[in-house]
């Protein structure tokens, strides 16, 4: 699962109707609003990632960083005849107000276009210009950084030769799972292993289910004790 298909979920009505219902059922009994425990389950579950490396991936992602920086800073310099450079400038600070600009048809002073012009101009168009120079002035800084990241990868405990095979996605279910069944009274959830005939078992396959996040529930709860030991 991606990203996009991750923070998909927050917006599916049916799906965030079927977490609510699992809190109701499970968690009648908590002092806290179900349906506001509903939303910090989700936000928890699919708008944070479980904090792991994939370290050949996230490598070699750093290198193509790095060479890109370097390659903007070098055209930025030499790769454009003055006549690019300033065409490139001029486009970047009036935007979509450009050719109108260019072919006369905006007035500056008292007209509507005008003020959108300037108004672009002033809000948009100048952080869009200091932005690509921005990545120029402060190659050096940028580039430092990803080598450092690199280094704390190569080091990290946190590294994994492959996450293709790690329910992410899952383990981060669990961990909102609990932090919710946590949050929401004086229930304390399990760290070892997961009894699924327990109050907390069926909550979790609940919020597995109303999520619709794929794979067995006691593996992935057995993969977040794992991953937790790790972290600590």
């Amino acid at each position: 699962m991606n990203e996009e298909d991750q923070v998909a979920k927050l917006f599916d009505k049916s799906l965030v109707d079927g977490v609510k219902k699992a809190m109701e059922v499970h968690l009648s009994q908590s002092d806290d609003d179900p349906h506001r425990l509903a939303g910090v389950l989700m936000d928890r579950a699919f708008l944070q990632e479980w904090a792991v490396y994939d370290q050949p991936k996230d490598l070699e992602a750093l290198s193509r960083l790095d060479a890109a920086v370097s390659e903007i800073e070098r055209l930025y310099y030499f790769g454009l005849t003055q006549a690019a450079s300033d065409n490139l400038g001029a486009r970047m600070v009036h935007g979509p107000h450009y050719d109108g600009l260019m072919q006369c048809e905006i007035t500056l002073l008292d007209s509507d276009a005008g003020r959108d012009l300037l108004a672009y101009h002033s809000e948009t168009g100048q952080q869009v210009t200091s932005a690509l120079s921005s990545v120029e002035e402060f190659s050096a800084a940028i580039r430092d950084a990803i080598a450092k990241t690199k280094d704390d990868i190569m080091v990290s405990e946190r590294a994994r030769k492959s996450t293709a095979r790690i329910n992410l996605v899952g383990i981060q279910l669990v961990e909102a799972a609990r932090f919710v069944w946590e949050l929401s009274g004086d229930n304390k959830a399990p760290t070892k292993d997961l009894n699924t005939a327990s109050a907390f078992g069926a909550f979790l396959a609940d919020v597995f289910e109303a999520c619709e996040v794929q794979g067995d529930v006691r593996s992935a709860f057995r993969a977040w004790a794992k991953e937790s030991a790790v972290a600590d």
